[in-house]
Parts: C-alpha cells; sequence; structure tokens
C-alpha cells in the first residue's frame, strides 16, 4: 500500500489549523489589500486561488467583488470553504496540477508557501504550465513563498507548543534539496506524526521555472506590506510572473 504524500495527511488533519490559526481572515485582508492596490484588477475580475486551503483568501476577494475560483487537494479545506462560500465563490477539490473548468483566469493567486511540494521537478512545471492555460494573455500569477536564504539563516531546529491543551513538537531542517518540519502532536495522551517539506527553491530556480512555463517575472516583494525583495533580509519571496 502506497503512504500518503505529507500534505494529504497532513492537511487532513485537525492540527493543522490549530497550529497555524494566527494566520487569520484579518492577516489575508490585509495583504490582499495591498496586492489589489498594486494590481489594481477590473471590477469583474476572475480570479483563480490555486491551493486556497480553507478559502480566507477567496472570501476576502469575493467580498470585494472579484469572481473567485478555489482550487484544494484537502476534502476538509475544501469542505469548509463550501459551507461558507459567498456569491461568486467556486470551491472545488483538485490536485493543483490541474487547472479547473471555466478557464480564462485574469489572476492566479498561490499563497501562504503552497508550492515545492512535490519531489519531481516536473510537477513544478507542470503547475505553471497548467497556470499559463487557464491565465488570459497578459495574465498574472502571483506566488507567495518562504525565501530560502533567510529561512536558513533564522532556522530554529527545534520548538514546543502547547495550543489547546495539545503539545506540538517542532524540528525543522534542511537536507536534500528541502526544507523539512517534522511535527509530533499529543492530544489525549495519544501521539501523532506529520511533516511539511518543500523543496529549496531560490530567485533563480524560479526564473527558470516560469521561463520554461511561458511567464516573465515583472516584481518581486519581500513581504507582506509589499516592500523591496532583498535576497539577505526579507522574509518572503513573493513573484508577480506575467504570462508571454
Amino acid at each position: 500500500m502506497l503512504k500518503n504524500a505529507w500534505y494529504e495527511d497532513w492537511f487532513a488533519s485537525p492540527y493543522y489549523p490549530l497550529l497555524y490559526a494566527h494566520r487569520d481572515e484579518k492577516e489575508a485582508e490585509v495583504f490582499l489589500r495591498r496586492l489589489i492596490t498594486f494590481l489594481k484588477p477590473i471590477p469583474s475580475a476572475r480570479i483563480w486561488d490555486l491551493a486556497c486551503g480553507n478559502g480566507r483568501h477567496a472570501r476576502y476577494l469575493s467580498q470585494e467583488g472579484y469572481h473567485v475560483t478555489g482550487t484544494d487537494l484537502s476534502e476538509p479545506f475544501i469542505s469548509y470553504a463550501q459551507q461558507q462560500a459567498l456569491t461568486g465563490q467556486t470551491f472545488l477539490l483538485q490536485d493543483m496540477r490541474s487547472a479547473p473548468p471555466g478557464l480564462n483566469f485574469d489572476y492566479v493567486f498561490n499563497l501562504f508557501t503552497a508550492f515545492g511540494y512535490f519531489d519531481d521537478a516536473r510537477d513544478d512545471e507542470k503547475v505553471l504550465r497548467q497556470v499559463h492555460t487557464g491565465l488570459k494573455p497578459g495574465g498574472i500569477m502571483v506566488l507567495d513563498y518562504l525565501n530560502l536564504i533567510t529561512a536558513q539563516q533564522n532556522l530554529v531546529s527545534f520548538e514546543e507548543k502547547v495550543i489547546q491543551n495539545i503539545h506540538f513538537t517542532i524540528r525543522r531542517s534542511m537536507h536534500n534539496g528541502r526544507l523539512h518540519k517534522e511535527i509530533e502532536v499529543v492530544s489525549e495522551g495519544h501521539s501523532h506524526s506529520y511533516e511539511e517539506s518543500v523543496k529549496v527553491l531560490y530567485l533563480e530556480d524560479f526564473q527558470h521555472l516560469f521561463q520554461i512555463a511561458g511567464f516573465q517575472i515583472i516584481a518581486t516583494w519581500g513581504d507582506y506590506q509589499g516592500t523591496e525583495f532583498h535576497a539577505n533580509t526579507s522574509p518572503r519571496l513573493i513573484l508577480f510572473a506575467e504570462k508571454i
């Protein structure tokens, strides 16, 4: 029997939203307001929220009047998003290597390090090619990733947290070209093991991937406040890539 990929188990667990509860609607609103100010979408813009999670970004975008399609591989995330869906929203259970129906999007947002999951580099290329297919000519993808240079410099190898009487032990490491996070959860006397693992990708790697897929990077931000990207100091690598 094949073992599930780490993201299938971890994103389906009840502990993931608990550990990342600080990534809330307010944070999403502040970041997206800056994105909208920068991108200036037309009022009827169609946006694909790729790896949408529980829909926190999509909900704000819909409130602003945009037509949003959210896709994610996690059934609990999509189920929650569908229950909370607003007018103009569609949520689909779908692998990010596939494009949703009804293409012709103005923008694709891939936020909160929802890329680099796969072991095979061809899968990363496939994701970007699907995005390229889904976008209108001149459409823009926004991809939000960790800045792996500062992530390595500031790596906290061991951390413990207690949230709602649930004990989390987190171990982080970088090896074999990936950033790994091992998560041990103890709840009501039972222990559970999960992991996160994303590919070490720098700006040069994304430039190559986007070029292969038919994009040109037109801007980079270094954080959710929209400041300029600096490789040695920025916490994030937020890329704006135009379909060419």
